[in-house]
């Protein structure tokens, strides 16, 4: 007879259709001028240990021109989910930028953008 794990889990070698890597953009400002830009990973990592541990540390790409993403990866899906949905659309502004417009709404490059990487079938 063939054995069935109790707690009906999936095996290990199953892969995980669900990316539990986490893409960013938009960050603050102040965290993505040329002489901050360094630290960063570590603040992102710093950020994303809120919500489980990341096994891949954060990289950052920045392209001349275009915006500065990070990608980070967490050791769980559940985990990435929860950032996404705590993190994105939040107003990454700082104060002197809020009292620049009398404390109105942020513009979309203002809010922090997280999601969920799209690779369905991420090489290992």
């Amino acid at each position: 007879s063939m054995a069935v794990p109790a707690h009906g889990g999936a095996m290990p070698s199953v892969p995980q259709l669900r990316s539990s890597t986490v893409v960013m953009r938009n960050f603050p400002t102040a965290w993505v001028e040329p002489s901050t830009l360094s630290d960063l990973p570590s603040r992102v990592a710093k950020i994303l240990s809120r919500f489980g541990q990341v096994v891949r540390p954060p990289e950052v790409r920045a392209a001349s021109g275009a915006p500065i993403f990070a990608h980070a990866t967490f050791s769980d899906v559940l985990m990435a989910q929860a950032a996404v949905q705590t993190l994105h659309g939040v107003d990454m502004r700082s104060e002197d930028e809020k009292q620049r417009v009398a404390g109105g709404p942020p513009e979309e490059h203002q809010k922090f953008w997280a999601q969920l990487k799209t690779e369905e079938a991420a090489s290992p």
